[in-house]
């Protein structure tokens, strides 16, 4: 069989080569120079590690690399909000674990990049809020409107002609309420709900209301008006009095609280919504609030980190 020899020359030029190799690990020979990277881990001080990067950074570029940390850490989409801050804003603010390891192995120009992700994903979210709170201001002046057109219902139906009387009940005194129900609104009701309040017209006479609910088969049509007996047994007990003191002691008065429509439902909520106004004057500040973010980040040229690397106009 036949051997085939590797040339001496090629032997010892890959020595040579293998030799050379093994003296750079040893006495480290020159690598090619890379931009400075933000070294950290879990064990990590942030503020001490984001001190000893920017000491590798050239100076020009700190200032950018510092607010591009700012925004990162606050996310304020004002421009001025971080006007005159430096180093030492930043080394107070506490920094979210999450961050410090996204930030973590990034150099300066990395960290610039994706401060400006994170800007253009905030003004896509503001996008969205925008939207969600004008819907949401459009739904509230809706429900306004709704709960002023039943009250402006319910302000149609006026109690007339109404009249008391006390007699003596088994047990306690009681007041029948004669009166009638003129609907000046525009809604054909069903059912009314009535309130009836005794006040106290003298020291130690006591309060009291009751509600009282009534339907009908014949639908009470606007401008139409019906007559109605109510008994009300709650009626306030006044100690040592007759039902002929009754009317000089108490005053009783009747009002409507609501109705029932034809198809059943309420002409008023169950719970009307009191802080209405509040809630829209709310979403109203917020909306504000976002178009004017909206208008001041208009250009993420304002921001210290959209603009140019300054190490990139030497």
């Amino acid at each position: 069989m036949m051997r085939h020899e590797i040339p001496a020359g090629f032997k010892r030029g890959a020595v040579a080569v293998l030799s050379l190799a093994w003296l750079c690990l040893l006495c480290g020979c020159p690598r090619k120079a890379g931009p400075p990277v933000l070294q950290g881990g879990q064990f990590s001080d942030f503020n001490a590690a984001f001190e000893s990067f920017l000491e590798e950074v050239p100076g020009p570029e700190h200032a950018a690399i510092i607010h591009a940390v700012l925004f990162l850490v606050e996310g304020e989409m004002d421009p001025a909000a971080y006007a005159g801050k430096a180093l030492g804003d930043l080394l107070k603010l506490p920094v979210p674990e999450v961050l410090k390891f996204e930030l973590y192995g990034r150099t300066g120009e990395d960290i610039l990049q994706f401060a400006r992700q994170r800007f253009l994903e905030k003004r896509a979210a503001l996008e969205v809020e925008r939207t969600e709170v004008q819907d949401r201001v459009e739904a509230l002046h809706r429900e306004l409107k709704k709960q002023a057109q039943q009250a402006e219902l319910l302000a149609g139906l006026l109690v007339r002609d109404s009249s008391v009387r006390y007699e003596q009940g088994p047990f306690e005194v009681r007041a029948y309420l004669d009166f009638r129900v003129a609907n000046q609104s525009t809604a054909t009701l069903k059912g009314l709900v009535f309130r009836i309040e005794f006040k106290g017209l003298a020291d130690g006479i006591p309060s009291a209301s009751v509600d009282k609910r009534e339907t009908f088969s014949e639908p009470l049509l606007p401008g139409g008006s019906r007559p109605f007996k109510l008994l009300a047994s709650e009626c306030p007990k006044i100690l040592n009095k007759t039902p002929a003191d009754y009317p000089q002691l108490l005053q009783a008065t009747v009002q409507v609280v609501n109705a029932s429509l034809p198809s059943g439902e309420s002409l008023l909520a169950a719970i009307p919504d009191t802080r209405l106004e509040k809630k829209v004057q709310a979403a109203q500040a917020r909306l504000a609030e976002i178009q004017r973010l909206h208008e001041v980040s208009s250009s993420g040229e304002d921001f210290l980190f959209w603009g140019r690397n300054p190490a990139d106009s030497s």
